[in-house]
């Protein structure tokens, strides 16, 4: 946000936008990057280049930037830290946007430890038996259909499972696993019996 306060352009009446997505952040800024300059040279070290040096310089004073043209490297190192991918860098129009993703979902056994019962429960149950019903769901977890229903989107909006299948013969899977469950019948089209 620093960054963004201290680079963007003042003399538009747009603002800058701050997006919550459930997949991403993005931060919007009003204006272009500094003429001669590109994306690409964003992630070396580069020359700074604010369009309002009072406050830069005030976030300076009062410690909220290290030293002038840092300001990138330290976003990409933070992203680091925390173990993130780092954002990604876009110029659409008269606009720059930061793109910052979570960590991709992973669904090892091992990485069990920061998701919830219900989930851990339905992703074991899923191990074993190559995928998951919403209804079998709904039975180990003793959730109601419409709480089973939004835990299993969330679960797919994780990149945690997929669902296969459509209208009402539709089941949940691992994520890697592209191939239908051993035992279960399936016709040319697809479909399940």
């Amino acid at each position: 946000m620093v960054n963004a306060i201290c680079h963007r352009d003042y003399a538009s009446s747009a603002n800058v936008q701050v997006r919550i997505f459930d997949d991403r952040l993005e931060v919007w800024n009003p204006g272009d990057l500094p003429e001669g300059m590109t994306v690409d040279d964003l992630r070396p070290p580069h020359e700074s280049k604010p369009r309002n040096k009072l406050i830069a310089n005030a976030f300076f004073l009062i410690k909220y930037i290290e030293q002038f043209g840092t300001g990138i490297q330290r976003i990409l190192d933070d992203c680091r830290s925390q173990q993130l991918p780092e954002p990604d860098f876009q110029v659409q129009g008269h606009s720059f946007r930061a793109v910052f993703t979570p960590r991709e979902a992973r669904i090892g056994v091992e990485e069990d430890a920061g998701r919830t019962d219900r989930q851990k429960k339905a992703l074991s149950y899923i191990r074993q038996h190559g995928m998951i019903t919403r209804s079998r769901y709904e039975a180990i977890s003793g959730l109601p259909v419409h709480t089973a229903k939004r835990e299993l989107a969330r679960m797919v909006k994780a990149g945690l499972i997929v669902r296969r299948g459509g209208g009402r013969n539709y089941w949940y899977e691992l994520r890697d696993s592209g191939d239908v469950p051993q035992g279960v019948p399936q016709d040319p089209m697809g479909n399940r019996s």
